[in-house]
């Protein structure tokens, strides 16, 4: 994705970028009140924005995950350091846009994959169990953010990630 394209959503180049993919509720948290959904997600946002000097992009990977993108960034402290993808972009445009990150947070698996081929550090929020099903098989642990540690900390396991992925995707990305 051109440097251009993300200037034109608005986003900061000058801070950390951390991409975010949120989804619906229902699935990801069925017995969670929605008000109490987004503002976890905002209060993971936040830590985001406050540790990391950094800015958050939410990627919706569906269409009904802008409004979610939305609630979310509504409930959040420092909701002048987020921004949400108002375009639609191609799935090669958001696998390019992948390597921009410093990190990564998401509920949705393409979202996830595409980090993952990109060598970019994330954690995964699971809803289902194929998101459960890609960490076991690229054998990572996803931590709560709380307990990400320091930026150097982040900066050390995205090279072990990126390092562990080139080696997982030369057997199972090109079965």
């Amino acid at each position: 994705m051109p440097i251009d394209a993300l200037v034109a959503e608005g986003v900061q180049q000058e801070r950390n970028l951390v991409g975010f993919s949120v989804r619906e509720p229902g699935p990801a948290a069925p017995d969670i009140d929605p008000e109490d959904y987004y503002a976890l997600l905002a209060n993971a946002a936040d830590y985001v924005v406050e540790r990391y000097d950094a800015e958050v992009v939410f990627v919706p990977m569906e269409k009904t995950d802008v409004q979610h993108s939305h609630a979310v960034v509504a409930h959040m402290q420092n909701a002048e350091s987020a921004e949400i993808l108002r375009r639609r972009y191609s799935p090669g445009q958001v696998l390019d846009l992948m390597r921009r990150f410093e990190f990564a947070v998401g509920m949705r698996l393409h979202f996830l994959i595409f980090a993952a081929l990109q060598g970019t550090a994330f954690s995964a929020l699971p809803y289902a169990s194929k998101v459960v099903g890609l960490l076991e098989d690229l054998k990572i642990d996803s931590p709560p953010l709380a307990k990400s540690g320091s930026s150097s900390r982040m900066s050390t396991a995205r090279g072990t990630l990126a390092s562990r992925l080139r080696r997982k995707s030369k057997t199972a990305f090109r079965r």
